[in-house]
């Protein structure tokens, strides 16, 4: 089954569930810093958060009110992902303010497996630090058995570790089919080093030490955009873990590649972006050491 995961990987959570009626749902709501509710019975929410936890085990949780994320807590430098969800995606999105937190992702995770495998395929997520501000209030609803009271479970909140993936800079991209990037990870992923790419207008080259993946757009083989002829521009990616590079083309039918805009550091990176449906998307933030041409 494709969403089975191994329990015992997961960190011990303290997890309580217990009956709740509307009244006190509605109490709550209007007492909350940040609620919403979303449909969780979506394959690719549950899809997307998979191939999160299989590279992080905590998440900042950021909500504003155009965008949540989850952005990965990293185990190493080399690379930050995220999951970005967008208003449409849910029900319910009345946020209008702004929310950060970090959370156990696989935790969280491990909620919504269990709770849409037991049929409650709706949350809503209410946080109020005047009440408890160390525990996310999660409440479930099940569609399909309405005269039921809703279930609650609480997410540890943990302290705030402000991770960041830095905005796209839209004037040079490429886009290559997902069967295509599996088979890039397939061939380098033996290699625990950076794998430089280059852009020109008619071709994109991946390079990692003497192989090299061309791919054409002569061909049908990939999607370029905004490069002028005799023009040239680098990226530079790292397809480590395995596990999570070969799950996030599989979630998607294209992968995106740009530039990111300028950050703290004063460098640009490269910034994979895998659509997952009309209104999420997971990104993945390289940092570059040196500004890139």
């Amino acid at each position: 089954m494709a969403l089975q995961y191994k329990m015992s990987k997961f960190r011990e959570c303290s997890v309580s569930v217990y009956s709740e009626t509307e009244e006190k749902i509605e109490r709550k709501k209007s007492k909350s810093v940040a609620m919403i509710l979303f449909g969780i019975n979506t394959i690719p929410l549950i899809n997307a958060m998979l191939v999160l936890v299989q590279f992080a085990l905590k998440a900042d949780l950021n909500c504003t009110p155009g965008m949540v994320s989850l952005i990965s807590t990293p185990t190493s430098d080399r690379f930050t992902a995220a999951l970005r969800l967008a208003p449409p995606f849910f029900i319910y999105y009345p946020l209008n303010r702004y929310f950060r937190c970090t959370i156990y992702a696989d935790a969280f995770y491990r909620i919504l497996f269990n709770m849409l495998c037991r049929g409650y395929s709706r949350m809503v997520l209410d946080y109020d630090e005047r009440i408890n501000e160390d525990r996310i209030l999660l409440v479930f609803r099940s569609l399909m058995r309405d005269a039921e009271e809703p279930l609650t479970s609480g997410l540890v909140v943990l302290p705030h570790e402000n991770q960041v993936v830095a905005e796209i800079d839209y004037r040079y991209f490429f886009s290559i089919d997902s069967e295509k990037f599996a088979h890039i990870v397939t061939e380098l992923h033996f290699f625990y080093d950076t794998i430089h790419v280059t852009m020109t207008d008619s071709q994109v080259k991946f390079a990692l030490g003497a192989i090299e993946i061309v791919l054409t757009k002569e061909e049908n083989e990939c999607i370029i955009g905004r490069i002028g002829e005799e023009e040239e521009t680098h990226f530079e990616i790292y397809v480590n873990p395995k596990k999570f590079f070969y799950l996030l083309p599989a979630r998607s039918k294209r992968v995106w590649f740009f530039k990111s805009l300028e950050y703290s550091t004063g460098s640009v990176g490269t910034i994979i972006a895998a659509p997952i449906g009309l209104y999420a998307q997971m990104w993945v933030f390289f940092p570059h050491e040196t500004p890139q041409n």
